[in-house]
């Protein structure tokens, strides 16, 4: 799975973030049992630093809500804004390098080939590219262009949420919540504004619930491999 190996070889915090994820996920999982508003509040406090660590997470909170998650939701957000606090405190939130580029720059321009986000591939498509189609890494966006380009991207990007927050409301009383885990977790690395290959790491949550579908399904079988295979294929994994 190139997005693992990749992200070992960086050292990136994305794998430590996985694990928060994963471990919240079974939490959440066997939230019903005997101890399940202990497992409730851990799943919350887990997301709560997931969210920290890198601020993908965060898409775990409207999500508590929708599914009435409520323990889940509050000790998620205490958690974040303990945290929070805490780094205004030591570090202040001003030196954080994501923040200033959000308060200074006016158009984030993201359209290398290894940013897969839904805008960097709104982007490419209003791009230019100096040195051939064959080399993809530093396409420009002409400046009569990036305008339009950011409204496209944000449009899109708008009708992706509503889409997915329809899917979720619908599934509110549904108990499983693998299918939903894993389009979180898609969605998570999908919105951004940009991301990277090691981001990606993430999709192996939705692969492996999709193996499971395979394996398990009794019906469109063949449905269920091929999205796992294009779903693997697309993580340049081959």
């Amino acid at each position: 799975f190139y997005p693992f190996m990749e992200t070992l070889r960086q050292g990136n915090i994305e794998l430590f973030e996985l694990l928060l994820l994963i471990v919240a996920y079974r939490c959440l999982r066997f939230s019903h049992s005997t101890a399940g508003v202990k497992k409730e509040v851990l799943a919350g406090v887990l997301i709560g630093v997931a969210t920290m660590t890198k601020f993908l997470p965060a898409i775990f909170l409207p999500y508590f809500a929708v599914k009435r998650k409520w323990k889940a939701l509050v000790t998620s957000v205490l958690t974040t804004l303990l945290i929070a606090t805490g780094a205004q405190l030591a570090l202040g939130w001003r030196n954080n390098f994501t923040m200033r580029q959000f308060l200074t720059d006016k158009f984030i321009e993201r359209t290398h080939s290894l940013s897969q986000s839904l805008t960097s591939l709104v982007h490419r498509s209003f791009a230019k590219f100096p040195e051939g189609l064959s080399r993809t890494h530093f396409p420009t966006i002409p400046s009569a262009k990036r305008r339009l380009a950011v409204q496209t991207a944000y449009t899109c990007v708008i009708i992706t949420m509503l889409m997915f927050s329809t899917l979720f409301w619908l599934r509110r009383r549904t108990a499983s919540i693998d299918l939903e885990w894993a389009l979180l977790l898609a969605t998570m690395i999908f919105i951004p504004l940009w991301n990277e290959d090691y981001y990606q790491v993430f999709l192996l949550f939705p692969c492996m619930v999709l193996l499971k579908q395979a394996w398990e399904a009794k019906a469109h079988r063949i449905i269920y491999w091929m999205l796992l295979a294009i779903l693997y294929v697309s993580t340049n994994s081959v």
